[in-house]
C-alpha cells in the first residue's frame, strides 16, 4: 500500500495560500521585479513573501549604460547602476553618483568585511564593485530608517547589497571579484582618547592652530582597506568638532555645530 503523502501547510492566514504557494508566488514575481535584480532568500528576510508591501516600487532612471534601478525591498530603498570612472555628483539630473547616501557624520561607517568594498552606517548601506572591463564600477546602495540601526540588522542589509551587486554585475557586463560571506559587523568603539585612536582615527595630526582643549574625545571605527567609505568623528564637552580631512593626514577645524552637544 502506497503511504498516504504528507499534508501542506495550512494557508496563511488572510491570503489564503499555503507557505509554499506564497513562496511561489514571490518567486515569480522576483523574475521580473527591478529587472530580476532582487534574491530570494536575502530580501524575504524583510518581506515576508509579501509581493505587494514588500516589493512596492520599481523604477528606471537615466538612458544607456549609466541607467539605473530604483526598487523597494519593504522598507528599504535600493538603487543599484553602472557608475563611470569620470563621474561627478548632478544637482540638477538624476544619475546613479547623486542616489548615494553619504551618510549622516552622526553615523560613523562599518566596513561590511568579507572582501567586499562595501560600508554601512546602519541606514546606509553602499556596495562598490570596480569592473576590470570597463572604465566604470557597479553600485548599490540600500537606504534605511532609524529601525534598521543595529547591527544584526545592518548585517542582513549588507547582504542584500552584496547580492543585489553579484547578480546586477552580471546582468551589466561588469567583470569584477567578488567577496564572500559577511563576517559579524563590528561596531563603533566609543568616546576615547585621541592619543588611544587605533581605528579610522588614527594618525590625525591637528594643526598647529587648534586650541590645546580642542579635542576631548574621539569616535571611531576599525580601519579597513576595502572600506569606500570612513568617518572619523571629534568631540569635545561644549559639542562636536566637525573635522575637515586634508590629504596629507591632518584635520583642519571647523565650527561645533550646536545639534551635537552632549555627545
Amino acid at each position: 500500500m502506497l503511504p498516504w503523502p504528507s499534508p501542506s501547510p495550512p494557508p496563511t492566514p488572510g491570503t489564503g495560500l499555503s507557505d509554499t504557494g506564497r513562496g511561489w508566488r514571490y518567486e515569480d514575481r522576483l523574475a521580473t521585479y527591478c529587472g530580476g535584480l532582487i534574491p530570494y532568500e536575502e530580501s524575504a528576510v524583510f518581506t515576508g513573501l509579501d509581493t505587494g508591501a514588500g516589493l512596492s516600487r520599481d523604477g528606471e532612471y537615466g538612458y544607456g549604460e549609466t541607467s539605473f534601478r530604483v526598487c523597494r525591498v519593504a522598507d528599504l530603498s535600493v538603487s543599484v547602476g553602472l557608475v563611470p570612472a569620470d563621474a561627478t555628483r548632478s544637482d540638477t539630473r538624476d544619475d546613479m553618483l547623486s542616489m548615494m547616501g553619504g551618510g549622516s557624520p552622526d553615523h560613523l561607517p562599518l566596513p561590511l568585511g568579507g572582501g567586499w568594498r562595501g560600508f554601512t552606517d546602519l541606514r546606509n548601506t553602499g556596495v562598490v564593485l570596480p569592473c576590470t572591463n570597463k572604465d566604470a564600477s557597479l553600485v548599490v546602495s540600500v537606504a534605511g530608517d532609524e529601525s534598521h540601526e543595529n547591527v544584526e540588522e545592518g548585517h542582513a542589509v549588507g547582504r542584500l547589497a552584496t547580492a543585489v551587486a553579484r547578480e546586477a554585475a552580471g546582468r551589466a557586463s561588469c567583470e569584477a571579484a567578488f567577496g564572500g560571506s559577511l563576517p559579524e559587523l563590528s561596531p563603533p568603539k566609543g568616546k576615547t582618547a585621541l592619543l588611544s585612536a587605533s581605528g579610522t582615527c588614527a594618525g590625525i595630526r591637528l594643526p598647529d592652530s587648534a586650541p590645546d582643549d580642542w579635542i576631548d574625545w574621539i569616535e571611531e571605527t576599525e580601519a579597513s582597506d576595502s572600506a569606500p567609505l570612513e568617518r572619523c568623528l571629534l568631540g569635545g564637552t561644549g559639542g562636536t568638532r566637525r573635522g575637515r580631512l586634508l590629504p596629507e593626514g591632518g584635520v583642519r577645524p571647523v565650527r561645533p555645530t550646536a545639534a551635537a552637544e552632549g555627545r
